[in-house]
């Protein structure tokens, strides 16, 4: 197949997932199924019918609205209503269940004493108002940040100085999904939740389908069992350079045909003779399958700058980390074969004691002193691919 039509499939693919966020690239396994999910309906109309039932019918948990809009929509049982509070006597037209948001202490303190959840919002677009944000937020439920400005060092302050403080949850203000999935990011740990703003219902699936997306990327791995390693002279094999910090549980599936790979270890175990390379995998020949998002599995020779692939842990926990290069040189390689019951899983390798895979038990293995019979983590998959998808035709590899 030529580049162009390769190019041609990937556009078809981008048209079919319109409504998916195409890169969720948020580290450190974020996971965004544990996030705070609210919606800004203070300017939705209550006949919008289409975005309203999009909320309710995705991951949103909280609807944000004016006091005057506490009878414009029909909340699902699950939901709950933020409602901005003005006044003291305002209180009084609330639910217990009900979140009272404010800028003003004493409403908010009065709503506690009635046994109300609240809310401290700060509209950030100076100093003072970053200041008072996180001075204030420790006293109540929740802080809502809106920031004016198109910069998240504002959120990046107010997490660190709130990092210790694990009562208040922060939600930001944001008004697309792309923004959603940043804010998760900032500051590696991100904010406990968002408040989506918008009129344009297809953010409200995208920010879904990516959510969707994230609790799919956990892999069940399996125990193989080494059935031979063969020498089997010079070839090219690629080193995955990645734009992230590997950590020493991780590695990326590998394997030389579609039903699955081993656990290839990242290099962030002490080398005698050379520093540690934190951000790569030493995987394996160029002709090896390496898996990623979306159960994609990618040639390494198709990948480069810019890749999308699954750093995966002992326990299958997978998140997306983007490639920053791909090095290939001509090393000498080793074959491994394993299996898993009735599975034949090969990997080739570069020869080289430096080069490690993962054992059953998480135990650091040098691929030159593996022996046949011992364990080792690995990925079992149904066969079938064509440029990476997985197609349902049969076909067989050796």
């Amino acid at each position: 197949m030529t580049e162009i039509n390769v190019k041609e499939i990937k556009k078809i693919e981008k048209v079919v997932n319109m409504n998916k966020i195409e890169k969720v690239t948020v580290e450190e396994r974020v996971n965004l199924s544990k996030r705070r999910f609210w919606f800004d309906a203070r300017k939705v109309k209550k006949e919008d019918n289409s975005l309203i039932d999009a909320v309710y019918n995705t991951f949103f948990d909280t609807i944000m609205i004016n006091l005057h809009q506490l009878n414009d929509f029909k909340l699902p049982t699950n939901f709950k209503r933020a409602v901005i509070i003005s006044q003291k006597a305002d209180l009084a037209q609330l639910k217990q269940e009900d979140i009272a948001i404010s800028l003003d202490r004493d409403i908010l303190k009065e709503a506690q004493a009635k046994k109300i959840s609240t809310a401290y919002h700060q509209i950030v677009d100076n100093r003072e108002s970053l200041d008072n944000s996180y001075l204030n937020a420790h006293l109540y439920d929740y802080l809502i940040v809106e920031l004016v400005d198109e910069t998240n060092i504002p959120l990046e302050l107010i997490l660190a100085k709130m990092q210790k403080n694990s009562n208040t949850q922060v939600m930001k203000i944001v008004n697309s999904a792309e923004s959603s999935l940043i804010t998760f990011g900032v500051m590696e740990v991100g904010s406990e939740g968002i408040i989506l703003s918008t009129s344009n219902v297809e953010e409200v699936y995208k920010l879904s389908n990516a959510i969707s997306e994230s609790m799919k990327n956990k892999l069940n791995l399996v125990d193989l069992e080494v059935v031979s390693i063969e020498h089997i002279g010079m070839g090219n094999r690629s080193c995955i350079d990645t734009n992230s910090l590997l950590k020493e549980d991780e590695g990326m599936i590998i394997g030389s045909t579609s039903q699955g790979g081993v656990l290839v270890c990242s290099e962030t175990h002490y080398l005698p003779y050379m520093n540690l390379r934190p951000f790569r995998i030493n995987a394996g020949s160029v002709s090896s399958y390496c898996w990623g998002p979306n159960n994609i599995a990618e040639y390494l020779t198709d990948l480069q700058a810019g890749s999308e692939l699954l750093a995966v842990d002992l326990d299958g926990n997978a998140r997306q980390v983007t490639v920053g290069r791909i090095k290939t040189e001509v090393r000498p390689l080793l074959l491994i074969k394993s299996k898993y019951k009735d599975v034949i899983i090969k990997t080739i390798v570069q020869d080289d004691w430096h080069v490690r895979v993962i054992g059953s038990k998480g135990e650091i293995r040098n691929v030159t002193t593996l022996k046949a019979g011992e364990k080792l983590r690995g990925y079992i998959c149904e066969s079938g691919r064509h440029v990476g998808i997985k197609v349902d035709e049969t076909i067989y590899e050796q």
